[in-house]
């Protein structure tokens, strides 16, 4: 076959709303499930909370115009929130803070170093990005300082992974964010 074949938008719309409407359901049997079976442990809120997640991703995902930083920054922001919440209805003594978080914002640098190593050329799209991920970073781990009792070394690495990660955004490639914000602020 030469040409792909081209899907009804009706057939693809009949497909989302089948879907949307067994996911509704499936939250409604876990909800009843949780509140039969046991009420003091709130599990389904989670497992709702993560139908949610996974719709919100899988359309954005799947949106042809989408930055491939701009979405490492929302499933950052997205997974971080998600984490807690687990974290808050189960009750594990603020896991999420302490390994969970960190580790989410280590992962979303390493993608920022694999997009750049991609997409090279179009880096100044994605220094941008780099920055509100660094900014992002910087602010949970002042947060999480003053506010846990706990030995940050998995914040202070993850922060040392950010800077890192744009000291070499900005050694390799500042001859073009130097041109770029010339362009933009008529320096």
């Amino acid at each position: 076959m030469l040409y792909p074949k081209i899907v009804s938008v009706n057939k693809s719309r009949k497909i989302t709303t089948v879907f949307v409407i067994c996911s509704i359901v499936v939250s409604i049997i876990l909800l009843i499930i949780n509140y039969v079976c046991n009420s003091k442990l709130n599990w389904s809120i989670v497992a709702i909370a993560s139908i949610v997640y996974i719709w919100f991703s899988t359309i954005y995902a799947l949106d042809k115009s989408v930055n491939l930083a701009g979405y490492t920054l929302y499933q950052m922001i997205s997974d971080s929130i998600l984490i807690f919440i687990i974290d808050y209805v189960f009750g594990f003594r603020r896991w999420s803070l302490s390994i969970g978080i960190p580790i989410v914002i280590m992962i979303s640098n390493i993608t920022m170093v694999i997009i750049t190593i991609i997409k090279n050329k179009k880096y100044v799209k994605y220094a941008f990005y780099e920055m509100l991920i660094i900014l992002f970073s910087i602010i949970y781990d002042v947060i999480i300082s003053m506010a846990s009792t706990h030995s940050p070394i998995l914040n202070i690495i993850t922060l040392w992974i950010c800077i890192t990660n744009l000291s070499f955004v900005l050694i390799f490639n500042y001859d073009i964010l130097k041109l770029e914000l010339e362009k933009k602020f008529h320096i």
